[in-house]
């Protein structure tokens, strides 16, 4: 969408990895030769993803088209917006932390960000439970006594 983000937190940089960069180099090389292909009849608004003539792409028609190349490449049906949801989930039950989990976001408030993806994930109240009596263990075998 062409105008500005909900919040000033909306407007940042991020980091990509390696594969994702690469894979965005091949698409712009591809997307170069697509502008060859059409000449004039290009419209330069300088997009990632485009109509295929450069023309701007409407958020819903990738939206509406997702769960079908879900399905055709064999992964669980989901909605587009389902990828940042599981994004965001999957990295603060990483262990990443939530202010910089927030700022990749885009919140500006670090409450939306544990309110809406901050949920317990089956077995990490066991795992957090671990990892605290390992922090709390106390070698007594090398332990003085008083008496």
């Amino acid at each position: 969408m062409f105008g500005k983000p909900k919040t000033a937190a909306g407007i940042r940089a991020i980091e990509l990895d390696t594969e994702t960069v690469e894979w965005l180099w091949r698409h712009k090389r591809r997307q170069n030769t697509r502008r060859l292909e059409c000449g004039v009849a290009w419209t330069d608004d300088d997009l990632v993803f485009d109509r295929g003539d450069g023309r701007y792409l409407h958020p819903n028609n990738v939206s509406h088209g997702f769960p079908k190349l879900c399905e055709r490449v064999g992964v669980p049906r989901i909605r587009l917006h389902d990828v940042r949801h599981t994004s965001i989930t999957l990295m603060l039950a990483n262990g990443e932390p939530a202010r910089l989990v927030q700022q990749r976001a885009g919140h500006a408030d670090i409450a939306m960000t544990l309110g809406r993806y901050g949920h317990v994930l089956p077995g990490q109240d066991r795992e957090a439970a671990d990892r605290l009596a390992i922090l709390l263990s106390v070698d007594v075998s090398n332990q003085k006594t008083g008496a």
